[in-house]
């Protein structure tokens, strides 16, 4: 990502865009395509501490399962945000 595109939804304002390569890093290669492939620019940094443990909590999915579950979610939320901006 380059230094000067911002995602389109931080949930934690933290500028992640300077210094989420870690997240990146870190997340199985089927997330970190699912990331990419994504229509939106999602944050790995969000998806990671906001979107995650909620998931985690409910479910007895391994970790990839659950990342991927996760970007759902948080596709989910920002959809759901979209549509009561148009209203």
């Amino acid at each position: 990502m380059a230094d000067d595109e911002n995602q389109t939804k931080c949930w934690i304002a933290t500028h992640g865009w300077r210094w989420m390569e870690v997240y990146f890093d870190s997340l199985p290669l089927s997330v970190r395509q699912r990331l990419r492939n994504s229509p939106f620019n999602l944050c790995p940094a969000c998806l990671v501490t906001e979107f995650l443990p909620e998931v985690q909590r409910h479910s007895e999915y391994s970790r990839e399962r659950a990342v991927l579950a996760a970007i759902e979610v948080m596709e989910l939320q920002l959809r759901r945000d979209a549509t009561r901006m148009q209203s």
